[in-house]
């Protein structure tokens, strides 16, 4: 009996061993099973609480079978699934189920149930959308090869990327351009404010430029002396050769100097003559002062006359004395007194009012108005007697032989007399006098007649 009991606690206690060292491997074998699927972080129990299966000892078999473990309540972050704790992924965070593509962004995962992705920055040409990377959108990027720097300075080159594609714009243009919707357009200039293709230079005036593309042009703003503005073109300014003759400064002590530049070049002329000069046009001429010497003191002169010849001071007269006239020289010379043949008026014959002319000193006369009767003034200045006809034959007699009417004529002094009618039975003869008519016969001296 007691051999008996013996050998029972001997089996009793080699089963115990044995179910001890199943529970042993199936511990061993649940651990790693459940680290590999749910990726437990530290101890088997902060996954949930785990139940095991009943035993069902297998006849003719050594070992102890367990079903399945099977989870009964997951701790906070997890979730049961298919009958396991596994951690719980929040798909707003993670909604990509497939690997994503690293070129598009950095991403992160979450293992649950099974493996979730989500993108927690993008790279250039993406935008970060709930955690999921989509192209980016560019607006305004008109160019899809980068533009060239000729338009632009690199600096203003701005690039958008559309996924892996690349677009362009510029911020800014360089001078010549203009920037419209992100490109550089050529800027336009007015032709008529730049007519210049070539820089015309500072000497006619303010210089204006305007590039257009990689051309520049060019105008006036304003225009220097010298020059007059014409829209943008800077033109000489015409000096009119009358009024501004000199084309160098003339002597300011002849008049008032003006002057006119045109272009570079300044031209001269007067404005007002000082006296001695007279002024034709621009310029200063010296005075004629024609009849003018260079002497005062003038023989035979009352008043002496002056005249500014430049800056000499010449003289004529402008009166003279009796017996002088002023010359075309401006001197005084003796009076010719032409036809002033006498010495005193006494000495003119037959005049009755003798007229004087003072020659140089001396007085020398003629006949103004000869004697009443038969004189005439003569060349010489005096009065000579008339020559009468043949006719006129009466000296100072008016009685002539048979003249009813007679004329007369003086000569000089004496009175000579022709018959103008004579008395009927004469005949008015062509030497003045009258001749008795001769009767033929029958005509008889008596009345009376025999028979």
């Amino acid at each position: 009996m007691r051999r008996i009991s013996y050998l029972c606690f001997i089996c009793l206690m080699a089963s115990t061993t044995l179910v001890y060292a199943n529970i042993s491997l199936f511990h061993d074998n649940l651990l790693a099973y459940t680290e590999s699927t749910l990726a437990v972080e530290s101890s088997f129990s902060s996954i949930g609480s785990i139940k095991l299966a009943a035993v069902h000892p297998m006849v003719g078999d050594n070992s102890v079978t367990f079903k399945a473990p099977k989870a009964t309540s997951c701790a906070a972050g997890y979730e049961s699934y298919n009958g396991k704790c596994v951690k719980k992924c929040d798909r707003k965070t993670y909604p990509l189920a497939s690997k994503p593509d690293s070129a598009k962004g950095t991403y992160t995962s979450c293992v649950g149930a099974t493996t979730y992705y989500g993108y927690t920055s993008c790279n250039v040409g993406w935008t970060l959308k709930n955690h999921d990377c989509i192209e980016a959108v560019c607006t305004g990027y008109p160019y899809d090869a980068k533009p060239d720097t000729i338009k632009g300075p690199a600096a203003a080159i701005q690039e958008c990327k559309v996924g892996a594609k690349s677009y362009y714009k510029y911020t800014s243009c360089n001078a010549g351009w203009d920037l419209s919707g992100g490109r550089c357009e050529v800027h336009k200039c007015v032709s008529a404010q730049y007519p210049y293709p070539l820089n015309p230079g500072e000497s006619a005036g303010s210089v204006i430029s305007c590039k257009t593309g990689e051309t520049t042009i060019y105008g006036y703003s304003a225009c220097n002396a010298g020059w007059t503005k014409s829209g943008s073109y800077c033109e000489k300014v015409i000096c009119s050769s009358a009024i501004y003759p000199y084309g160098s400064k003339p002597a300011a002590d002849v008049g008032t100097v003006v002057s006119c530049k045109s272009g570079s070049d300044t031209f001269y002329g007067y404005s007002v003559c000082n006296d001695g000069w007279t002024q034709t046009g621009g310029y200063c001429n010296v005075k004629a002062c024609e009849g003018y010497g260079t002497s005062s003191t003038i023989t035979g002169c009352l008043t002496v006359a002056s005249c500014k010849r430049g800056t000499a001071t010449v003289y004529k007269c402008a009166t003279c004395k009796d017996g002088y006239k002023v010359s075309s020289t401006g001197t005084c010379v003796a009076q010719t007194c032409s036809g002033y043949n006498y010495d005193k008026a006494a000495d003119v014959p037959n005049c009755s009012v003798a007229k004087s002319c003072i020659k140089g000193e001396t007085a020398k006369y003629r006949c103004e108005d000869c004697k009443a009767g038969g004189y005439y003034l003569n060349d010489y200045g005096g009065c000579t007697a008339n020559t009468c006809a043949a006719k006129y034959h009466s000296k100072n007699n008016a009685n002539i032989t048979g003249c009813l009417e007679t004329e007369f004529c003086m000569a000089g002094a004496d009175k000579m007399y022709a018959c103008a009618v004579c008395k009927d039975g004469y005949t008015v003869q062509t030497n003045g006098t009258c001749k008795a008519n001769t009767c033929a016969a029958p005509y008889q001296t008596s009345a009376t007649i025999a028979n």
